[in-house]
């Protein structure tokens, strides 16, 4: 049951095309994308063009069948429970022994079976004799580098790869979230996470709810201080000590928490068994241990891309970040000496024209953040990591430095050099509200009214007898998923002017 007219299999993942796609490209990515993996080297996936007039034939619905599911759940060796109250790899001639091994529709999550596909959609590759793409002749190809996700991307043939949303299973996570009574002050139920969205969602869940607890004690401190009228020296000293000794332990509970959720959900050794990248490539040569044809790129290449390419230009974009924020400060001292605090009537004016190149500064460091993050995935893809853990710790090595040294390198400088508490203050004021109002409107107001309008357009002339299609709606109206390192990033800027400059 592979051929893309079939329709009896649930729908787990959308591929939707851009209107530009030829009618040969988007045949040849069906034919595929539904070959056997025994005798085309396919993914062996069920396919169908999404029947709703308002695709258009550019959106793809992907399945498989529970074979082909389970198959790939072994591939990836996906832990589930055993009878034993133990976690193991799953195996498809041990099933009888695992938990809910009686109700095969439903032994694997939601998430489980889109990871599966997912992981199938980003490997699959042109066959060994093809060179060109169909209906892009002039387009060549290297089967044993390039992916077909890859191929499209480049072609600006897709416009998103994304899980298609179960509606019900979603009330049911917004009910219990902040839709039931007191939901605010109940602890989130990480586990129905995990399950819908899988395991890299619900470990920064996990971890914002753990860090949002800890800034409590954080704030209730800082506000007796604040008021207490003693000894500045004092009072500030004392926060500065409870700031280290506070932090230390929330790292450290953080460590335990993180490794029993990761044993919980195993992935605890998840990097041991970890597969290459789709967007790896290298020569082919066979393993001498699997005796499998695995791609191979030299290790000294790499370090080549590094030493003559990545380092050059991080330092570069280190060197243009520091030549910034010394300008900043030049303008900073001129306008100080311009507009002295004298206490006359004009007061309200001098501080308002005082904090104009602190307010300049934090909203330009804003799309340098951006620019740089998409420096650093360009250098690191251009690096060619094979494993995926691998290409993360690169990725965030570039991304810490920079953000280091785009964030908080002023303020150190003010606070450790120049010893003027009265510019850290109004320097970390402007960097913490205005970093707010940017992430309020870019991540909240910004994508709710982008998805209304969206919306509207969609049913505009519709009448209400006829319904329009989940995947349609899913892909015309949702904001395109970047992963968690934006989130990440967020709060590690947040955690360190609260853990270093809130005193």
């Amino acid at each position: 049951m592979t051929s893309y007219e079939n329709s009896n299999f649930e729908p787990l993942v959308v591929l939707h095309f851009s209107p530009t796609t030829p009618d040969e490209t988007k045949n040849w990515v069906i034919k595929r994308l539904t070959a056997r993996q025994d005798e085309d080297d396919g993914a062996d996936l069920l396919v169908r063009y999404d029947t709703d007039p308002e695709s258009h034939n550019n959106i793809l619905l992907i399945g498989a069948t529970l074979n082909r599911l389970l198959l790939g759940a072994e591939e990836l060796r996906i832990k589930k429970p055993y009878k034993n109250d133990t976690l193991r790899e799953f195996l498809i001639s041990d099933i009888d022994n695992f938990d809910h091994s009686g109700s095969p529709d439903s032994f694997l999550l939601k998430s489980e079976k889109q990871l599966v596909i997912w992981d199938e959609i980003q490997n699959v590759r042109p066959m060994q004799h093809e060179h060109t793409i169909p209906g892009v002749p002039t387009k060549s190809v290297t089967p044993t580098s390039d992916t077909i996700l890859g191929l499209l991307r480049n072609l600006d043939f897709v416009i998103s790869v994304f899980p298609l949303h179960d509606k019900e299973d979603m009330k049911l996570i917004e009910r219990d979230w902040f839709m039931a009574t007191y939901s605010s002050f109940k602890p989130q139920d990480i586990h129905k996470v995990r399950n819908y969205f899988g395991e890299n969602v619900a470990y920064y869940f996990a971890f914002l709810e753990f860090y949002t607890k800890a800034l409590i004690p954080t704030a209730i401190l800082g506000f007796f201080v604040s008021i207490w009228p003693g000894w500045d020296f004092f009072k500030y000293s004392l926060f500065c000590i409870f700031n280290v000794i506070w932090w230390s332990i929330f790292m450290e509970k953080w460590k335990r928490l993180s490794s029993k959720l990761a044993y919980q959900w195993g992935s605890f050794d998840l990097k041991i068994y970890e597969r290459p990248r789709p967007f790896y490539y290298g020569d082919l040569q066979r393993s001498p241990i699997t005796n499998q044809a695995e791609r191979v790129y030299p290790r000294w290449k790499r370090l080549l891309k590094k030493y003559l390419v990545t380092y050059p230009v991080v330092m570069c974009c280190l060197a243009l970040s520091l030549w910034i924020y010394f300008a900043y400060y030049r303008i900073q001292i001129k306008t100080d000496h311009n507009y002295p605090l004298d206490g006359s009537l004009f007061s309200i004016h001098t501080k308002l024209m005082r904090t104009m190149p602190s307010a300049g500064y934090s909203l330009l460091i804003i799309p340098m953040n951006l620019i740089y993050k998409k420096i650093a995935t360009y250098l690191t893809d251009f690096e060619n990591h094979r494993l995926q853990t691998g290409y993360e710790n690169n990725l965030t090595s570039k991304l810490f430095v920079f953000y280091v040294m785009n964030c908080f390198i002023g303020l150190f400088y003010e606070a450790f050099f120049n010893v003027n508490y009265g510019n850290v203050v109004q320097l970390l004021i402007s960097l913490v509200i205005i970093n707010a109002i940017f992430l309020k409107f870019t991540e909240q107001i910004g994508p709710y009214v982008l998805k209304r309008v969206k919306k509207n357009q969609l049913l505009d002339g519709k009448s209400q007898s006829s319904q329009v299609s989940d995947a349609v709606k899913q892909a015309k109206t949702l904001t395109p998923f970047e992963g968690t390192y934006g989130d990440y990033l967020t709060i590690f800027e947040q955690y360190g002017y609260v853990a270093l400059f809130s005193a």
